[in-house]
């Protein structure tokens, strides 16, 4: 007799471009006007993403810096108020061409959407290190 196979939790999701931009287009559909009049680009507010991949300050510092590789290739910055540090999903043909990039040994214009923008102010990471990025993406 075969017994059917039960979980309580879900498993993690995977983190992966494809991934990432999957969790924000989902979101965006399910919440088409949190962000103001739609123009047609998927968004989710950071800590939301953060929340579905379960990134935290206890999670092993591997992850953390792979999904931060992963939301500054896919994804743009967007600081708006009243909800704070939104993430744009780049159109996918974009985020191709940036991963086609990189794999033959460019180096991404995008330094850092989470990294850099996400630190601007002269805050410190998690670990304890100053980040001092001049970054030429400011949103003012």
């Amino acid at each position: 007799m075969a017994e059917a196979a039960t979980t309580t939790t879900t498993p993690a999701l995977p983190l992966t471009n494809a991934g990432v931009l999957d969790r924000i287009a989902g979101y965006s559909r399910q919440h088409p006007n949190d962000f103001g009049t739609p123009d047609g680009r998927d968004r989710i507010p950071m800590k939301k993403l953060m929340k579905l991949f379960e990134i935290k300050k206890t999670t092993p510092p591997e992850t953390r810096h792979l999904f931060r590789a992963i939301v500054n290739e896919v994804c743009d910055l967007e600081i708006i108020g009243g909800i704070g540090k939104v993430l744009v999903g780049k159109r996918r043909t974009d985020a191709n061409a940036n991963a086609n990039a990189n794999e033959a040994g460019g180096a991404s214009s995008d330094a850092g959407a989470v990294g850099a923008n996400a630190t601007a102010s002269g805050t410190s990471d998690s670990n304890g290190t100053s980040n001092s990025n001049s970054n030429s993406n400011s949103n003012s």
